[in-house]
Parts: structure tokens; sequence; C-alpha cells
């Protein structure tokens, strides 16, 4: 019988299996403070600098942390942008976007404007969703860009009915280099790989915050997460009224637990993701502190949102979002 970190090995599904070795033999022997920093160094730059510049502009830098627990997945990771170009020191880090093209992010809907679609240029507010963002290659370079126009998928195909559901994609104002990773999804299938049971175990996920932490959380037993115990339609209906969402909690496994970061106001936007053998995988943002919706479920809806928006912003990039293989 395999134990590691509390999980009984052969208890769990197979998939399931990988999902927690993924975070479990990286976390091992690791210190729970230093190796969930994604960098040793963080300099968010001059803070007065007018709101339009590019991060590069105003004295930011980054050293990616070498002791970070996923360090070898980090060049996956660099799918999450760092900087907002501008901010205030309350909203600083917050209103992460990740790439999963390399012209288009996702992003809660709630940090970005009003239900709908329309341009950045005419949003303002906390998160300031209409200034630069920049990513940070392996290297340390970062790479910039601006946000055009953003859709909210939830309404995109129900718009103008009313709809909820906080699932964003954003287009850049030009592609980030080969450099920086583009983020898959989960598939379609993913609530099949996993049990009810395995839930009740653990099944480790991880997020970043506005502090630069990469720590754990657990996936919960809910919504349309499992066929059988609430059924998954074949796809879902056109128009639909929102994207399920899906929830997470503090880990319930000891080791994982200090490995867990609070969820602070202003973390929204910033992703959480499911590890499988070498591979990370997009799995949703917080809307809460505790869910996020069910981006697997949608992507159809995205790859279509992806063409409305290269049509608003006048590009025809082809690009369609990834999706991960178990």
């Amino acid at each position: 019988m395999k134990i590691f970190s509390g999980v009984v090995g052969h208890s769990l599904s197979p998939h399931a299996r990988e999902f927690c070795d993924f975070v479990d033999y990286r976390i091992a022997g690791k210190n729970p403070i230093s190796s969930t920093l994604i960098y040793s160094t963080a300099n968010y730059g001059n803070l007065t600098v007018p709101p339009n510049n590019y991060p590069e502009d105003t004295g930011a830098a980054f050293v990616r942390n070498v002791d970070c627990w996923a360090y070898d997945v980090m060049d996956q990771l660099t799918a999450i942008s760092v900087y907002d170009g501008y901010s205030v020191p309350s909203s600083r880090n917050k209103n992460r976007m990740t790439l999963i093209t390399p012209r288009h992010v996702l992003a809660a809907k709630h940090t970005v404007g009003p239900a709908g679609v329309g341009p950045l240029s005419a949003l303002s507010g906390a998160y300031y969703p209409n200034r630069p963002k920049g990513w940070v290659d392996m290297n340390n370079n970062i790479h910039s860009a601006m946000p055009l126009y953003w859709i909210d998928l939830a309404r995109f195909r129900a718009y103008p009915a009313e709809a909820s559901g906080d699932a964003c994609i954003l287009v850049l104002d030009r592609d980030i280099p080969s450099d920086v990773s583009n983020m898959s999804i989960l598939p379609y299938n993913f609530p099949s790989l996993i049990t009810p049971r395995d839930v009740t175990r653990g099944i480790p996920i991880f997020k970043t915050g506005q502090m630069d932490e990469l720590a754990v959380m657990s996936l919960l037993y809910y919504g349309y997460l499992f066929p059988g115990v609430i059924t998954i339609p074949s796809e879902l209906p056109t128009p639909f009224i929102s994207i399920p969402d899906i929830s997470f909690t503090i880990p319930i496994e000891t080791i994982r637990k200090q490995f867990y970061t609070s969820v602070l106001n202003g973390d929204s936007s910033c992703p959480l993701m499911v590890g499988y053998k070498n591979n990370v995988s997009f799995l949703t943002t917080f809307s809460s502190a505790a869910s996020g919706p069910a981006y697997y479920l949608a992507e159809d809806t995205i790859n279509d949102a992806i063409v409305a928006l290269d049509s608003l912003a006048g590009y025809n990039t082809g690009y369609k979002v990834k999706v991960s293989e178990y």
C-alpha cells in the first residue's frame, strides 16, 4: 500500500492519484513559507508613473524563485500576468489575467466590467482592467500588452437576456511572445476522471494570489462536477444562461494545509489550477473565496468568443484555446 502525505494511494482512482501526486511529491520536504513564493524578488515599479505606461517602463523587475515547490513546471505558470501597469497600493497586484493564446486571456468578469461586450477604454475601477499587463518569462524578462475588448462568456450566447456567471475573456493589443506559455483548460470530461470518493479524500488544486504565492487548496464535491450525482448535459444549451460554478476549500490533509494561504479580497481573477503528471491546466478563477466558473464546460464558447473579440479588434488570429489531454 502506498501512503504519501496522509493519502492512501490505492484508495484513489488513477487520475485522482495523479492529481494528488503532482502536488504531494513536489511539496514533500519543502519549506511551506519560502517555497510557496513564485518570485524571490518582486519589484512592482514606480506607482506614480502615469497609468498607461507599460510595466517595463516603470522600473518593475521580477526574479523567479528557484525554490518554489513547482519550479520544474514554472514555465507553464508564465501564462499568469504579474503586473497591473499602474494601480494604487491597495490594489497593486490585483486583476491578474491568464494567457490561453498569445493574444487572449481569461479573467473573472466582476473584475473587468459590467455584463456584456465592450471596449476596456471605457472602463475604470479598483482593478484597472484597462491598464497594461505584464508577463514574466523564465529569463525574468517582462512582456507587456494592453487589453482592448472583453466578452462576458455567460452572456455571450444569452445576451441580452439576464444571465449569471463570472467568466470573461479579453483580447490584447499584441501577441505575447512564445517565451511565455499559454495555459490549457481542462477537458470537458474532467468530471468523469474523478469520483465523489476521491474528493472526500482530497483532490489538491493550487492557486496564485496577490502576494505572489502558489498555494494549495482542495476541490469540493459540488454542482456540475460529478456525472451520476448531478447530471452533466451532453453539451451546454445554446444559448445558455450561465456557466456553472465549482467550489473549493482549505485542504483537509495536514501537509497540504501547511501550503495553503488565505484567499484575500483582491485575489479575484487569480487562476486556480490542476496538475497532472508534468502538466498544469487552468481550472477556474475566483468568483468568491470558495467558488468559480467551470471553464472546462465552455471550450466552444471560448473559441467562438475569440473569433468575436478578433472581429471587434480588427484581427484574424485564428487562435483557439488548448485543451489538456489526459
